[in-house]
């Protein structure tokens, strides 16, 4: 009996210490996070049946759905008519779709979820009443904001439908109504930041209108080339949209157009490069060409100098050898007087030709032999005047 006691006794004990493990176990094990670190799981905790939302709809589905918050988590009914008109709470957060949990994934992943049910879908919704009222006072200022555009008061509904954004930061409906109201004021830097916004609420791209309003800013902007590119996105999301064709058609225009002027530009800068490289040239020929006749001017001088003097010195030496060779003998008369006659012609050339400057010296022989020349003369006058005897 008292070891049947034992036994029910450590029963006993071992259930109570596993239910306490259990308990310690379920208190303080790891909760489950996404891929950027946010805890899985309802936002307001697990709720009655009272916050929960059901409801099923056949596809294509004309649904409203935004983020959470810019983080980029959860997909929640945006205050919107579309989402009026299926009778959709607004700030409602999607928590399935069919049998898949998707509550506490990033927006994308929600989305594609959506994109990949089977219709007819069953969607399961938990209610936020906070969101609710907030967001649906930021959908009736952005009405009012609307009537005011309508009105040509584009000042104060560009002030109205930014306190919609400060209410309901996630809607890009409230982003691309900015847009076109401040695509009339010209503002179109501020255009371009809210289309980048309206960029991070569409991880998927999908948002027709956004695409084709940043098409139209970046037209504005004179940067068609992105502008294009924008519309051709909304094409390939909807063939039918013809403005968006239309709008593609002028930017090509326009990027013709500026490509032949960049190339005209481009000639003109070739051509003007050319004209400076000609005119260049031109200066370093002319240069080169009187550089040229300074030294053909040059030369022409030595060579004219040069001769000179070589043919002063050639005739002095020639009187020199003449004079050596003359001979005064009577019996060599007719050698005397060929020798004279070519003497004399030589003097005077050399007298012709002598610089008045220049005194040349004579040495003591070579006035003995020009004197004896000068008597040949007066020999070959008396030989003329007297009959020549013979000396046998």
């Amino acid at each position: 009996m008292l070891g049947r006691n034992k036994t029910v006794n450590y029963a006993v004990a071992g259930i109570a210490i596993a239910s306490v493990a259990l308990l310690a176990y379920t208190v303080t094990r790891p909760t489950r996070r996404t891929k950027k670190g946010r805890k899985r799981g309802s936002r307001t905790g697990a709720g009655s049946k009272k916050d929960k939302y059901s409801v099923t709809l056949e596809k294509p589905i004309d649904m409203h759905l935004v983020m959470e918050s810019l983080e980029g988590f959860n997909a929640h009914v945006a205050g919107d008519k579309k989402n009026t008109k299926l009778k959709l709470p607004f700030g409602a957060r999607l928590i399935r779709i069919n049998k898949k949990n998707v509550d506490g994934l990033t927006y994308g992943e929600i989305m594609e979820a959506l994109t990949k049910a089977k219709s007819p879908i069953a969607l399961l919704f938990r209610k936020d009443d906070v969101l609710s009222a907030q967001w649906t006072r930021a959908e009736a200022v952005k009405e009012t904001a609307n009537a005011q555009y309508k009105a040509k008061e584009i000042a104060s509904a560009v002030q109205k439908v930014s306190a919609a954004i400060e209410l309901h930061s996630t809607n890009r409906v409230y982003y691309s109504n900015r847009i076109l109201m401040l695509l009339q004021t010209k503002e179109y830097e501020a255009a371009l930041r809210d289309c980048q916004r309206i960029r991070e609420l569409d991880p998927r791209s999908t948002y027709i209108k956004g695409h084709y309003l940043r098409g139209l800013t970046l037209f504005h902007l004179g940067r068609f080339k992105n502008a294009a590119s924008a519309f051709q996105t909304v094409i390939k999301l909807n063939s039918g949209f013809k403005k968006a064709a239309d709008r593609l058609a002028e930017c090509l225009t326009k990027l013709d157009a500026e490509d032949s002027a960049e190339k005209q530009r481009r000639d003109s800068k070739n051509e003007l490069l050319r004209q400076q490289f000609a005119a260049k040239q031109s200066e370093v020929d002319a240069m080169a060409a009187v550089a040229g006749v300074e030294a053909n001017e040059k030369k022409e001088v030595s060579e004219v100098e040069v001769p000179v003097e070589a043919k002063d010195k050639s005739e002095e030496a020639d009187v020199e050898v003449d004079a050596d060779v003359v001979v005064v003998d009577s019996e060599q008369k007719k050698e005397a007087d060929v020798e004279v006659e070519a003497v004399e012609p030589v003097k005077e050339s050399v007298v012709e030709d002598k610089a008045p400057d220049v005194v040349p010296v004579v040495s003591q022989e070579e006035q003995a032999v020009v004197e004896p020349a000068q008597e040949v003369v007066q020999v070959e006058q008396a030989v003329e005047a007297a009959p020549v005897q013979s000396n046998e």
